[in-house]
C-alpha cells in the first residue's frame, strides 16, 4: 500500500511536504484503516495546534489592530489639545498685549497722542509742577479769607 510507504518516509524523515500533506489528510478522514489508527492523536494534535496558532494570530492581529487604533487617537486628541493650547495662549498674549496699550501712557500734544516715556514724564512731571503752583495759589486765598 503507498500510504505505509508514505508513513515510513515520515518517520525516516524523508517525507517531501506533498506526503505529509497526503498523510494528514488520510489520517484526518474518517476512512482510515484499522492499522493506521493509532497514528491519528498525532495528526489531531496537529491539527489542533495549527488551528489554536492560527486563532492566537488572528488575536494578536486584532490586538495589534486595537492599539494602533488608540495611538491614532490619543495623536489626535494631543495633535487637537495642542491646537487648542496656542489658541488659547495666542488668545491671551493679544488681550494682555491689547490692555498693555490700552494702559500704556501717553500724552496729547498738538493734536497727536504721544507715548514717547521721556515725553510723557516730562509733562506728568509740569502738570504737577502746576498743580503745586495752584495749590499754593488756593492755600493763600484760603488763608486770606480767615485772617481777615
Amino acid at each position: 500500500m503507498k500510504i505505509d510507504e508514505i508513513i515510513n518516509r515520515y518517520f525516516d524523515g524523508l517525507s517531501s511536504t506533498e506526503d505529509e500533506r497526503l498523510l494528514r489528510e488520510y489520517l484526518l478522514s474518517s476512512n482510515v484503516s484499522p492499522e493506521h489508527k493509532y497514528l491519528q492523536p498525532i495528526f489531531e494534535y496537529m491539527a489542533d495546534e495549527t488551528e489554536a496558532i492560527a486563532v492566537l494570530n488572528e488575536i494578536r492581529d486584532e490586538e495589534a489592530e486595537r492599539r494602533e487604533k488608540s495611538r491614532k487617537v490619543k495623536r489626535l486628541i494631543v495633535s487637537i489639545s495642542s491646537v487648542a493650547a496656542s489658541l488659547i495662549v495666542g488668545m491671551f498674549l493679544l488681550v494682555g498685549h491689547l490692555n498693555l496699550q490700552k494702559s500704556k501712557s501717553y500724552v496729547w500734544v498738538d493734536g497727536k497722542k504721544i507715548y514717547d516715556p521721556e515725553v510723557v514724564t516730562k509733562y506728568f512731571e509740569n502738570a504737577v509742577d502746576n498743580a503745586t503752583l495752584d495749590n499754593n495759589i488756593i492755600e493763600e486765598q484760603l488763608s486770606a479769607m480767615f485772617d481777615d
